[in-house]
């Protein structure tokens, strides 16, 4: 069975699409995690359940490469999946799968890093919840999804709904490749500056939010993403106030004269196999 989250889009030719990038990328569109289908849909035209969604898929594919660094790893804000507040629509926006375009049909499916790897959580929707819409969704669930097979599932679906705009004089399109290749061609120490970006909320190609004092900052005190204190502070802290919270960090470092243990602790640990 499949580890990852996956999206199929099967072409589908849609007349009635003036758009020339929709009309391109109209799909009949599936997504599963681990093999579970999550667009499970009550078709109220119909009053059948189908599993497919009919759809331009554009939209989604910008929406990932938009998000891709804080989709893999930004936390949630608070313990439960955060609500669609106004305190924290920003990161519900950065998450969510509904929110790639709010004119489409898409299913109210989260992404995100809880700490201990990729999580995935969906949402069935309640009864006519969505009155000016054709269908409602129908499942729930969540799971923990593998990262790198992740990685690569939506990569191929980005490129391949780039492979079916190419050639289209369209801004959007171009903007998408722009992007899309700065994320694949990142070389290490890039994917490290965009992970530690990423888990803050940040999107660091965005020059109004990866201002330069911020990129600065990353560049030169933030250097490995996966140190323990790198990995803690910029989980919790927030853009604007990282640099602050880093250098208080340092000053108490320095002031309490605190680092690594040199010699052996006063107690020795119990025999690894005892349970506690």
């Amino acid at each position: 069975m499949s580890r990852s989250l996956s999206i199929e889009c099967d072409p589908i030719d849609q007349p009635a699409a003036i758009d020339p990038v929709e009309r391109r990328t109209w799909c009949a569109l599936n997504i599963r995690v681990r093999g579970r289908t999550v667009t499970r849909i009550w078709d109220k035209a119909l009053q059948v359940e189908r599993s497919l969604i009919y759809l331009p898929a554009f939209p989604i594919a910008e929406w990932l490469v938009t998000n891709w660094w804080t989709l893999f790893n930004e936390p949630p804000p608070t313990a439960e999946l955060p609500k669609a507040s106004a305190t924290h629509l920003s990161w519900v926006k950065r998450h969510c799968f509904r929110c790639a375009e709010s004119g489409l049909l898409l299913p109210a499916l989260y992404v995100f890093n809880d700490g201990r790897g990729i999580r995935t959580e969906w949402q069935a929707d309640e009864r006519d919840a969505l009155p000016n819409m054709p269908g409602e969704f129908i499942d729930s669930g969540f799971d923990h999804i593998d990262n790198a097979a992740t990685e690569d599932a939506l990569a191929e679906f980005v490129s391949e709904i780039l492979r079916r705009v190419d050639g289209l004089s369209d801004e959007r399109v171009d903007a998408l490749q722009e992007n899309w290749r700065a994320i694949r061609s990142a070389n290490a120490e890039e994917a490290s500056f965009c992970v530690t970006a990423g888990r803050m909320g940040v999107d660091p190609y965005d020059p109004s939010q990866m201002r330069e004092e911020l990129a600065g900052f990353i560049e030169t005190a933030l250097t490995d993403p996966d140190l323990p204190l790198t990995r803690d502070l910029t989980e919790a802290a927030e853009a604007d106030s990282v640099i602050a919270q880093w250098s208080w960090v340092q000053k108490s470092i320095a002031a309490w004269n605190l680092g690594p243990i040199r010699k052996p602790p006063p107690i020795q640990a119990d025999n690894a196999e005892l349970s506690p």
